[in-house]
């Protein structure tokens, strides 16, 4: 999804990702993180789900927002209905980045279904 004025929209879905670290090339965004999809209200992310970096994904109601804190990186799945975190990768450093379907996170790779849902072996949140 690109994000042009901390805004991105695709499938019926709006998100907003707060203030971007530099105004003419962006590259992160400060979260707040709010997600509205058609008729149903408005909602927040997690706390957890702050300074937001591209690539961000959208597959089947479930939003893919890479995150950074220092040196340590984070992609949480998030539902776009209800905001709630559905899955969290483990800390890595590196990159992100989409490829079929693969979800490549530094050294670290995690296949999703046709649902856009991690593969066996990775837990979902609760």
């Amino acid at each position: 999804m690109p994000v042009v004025h901390g805004r991105a929209s695709a499938r019926g879905v709006t998100v907003t990702f707060g203030a971007a670290d530099d105004a003419a090339h962006p590259t992160a965004w400060q979260g707040r993180v709010t997600i509205s999809t058609g008729s149903v209200p408005a909602c927040v992310a997690g706390g957890e789900v702050s300074i937001v970096e591209a690539p961000i994904l959208l597959g089947h109601g479930i939003l893919y927002m890479p995150t950074y804190s220092g040196s340590n990186n984070r992609v949480y799945a998030v539902d776009t209905q209800s905001c709630r975190v559905l899955w969290r990768s483990a800390y890595f450093n590196g990159t992100t980045s989409f490829r079929g379907d693969r979800l490549k996170m530094g050294g670290k790779s995690v296949r999703l279904d046709d649902d856009c849902r991690p593969m066996r072996g990775v837990t979902m949140a609760r």
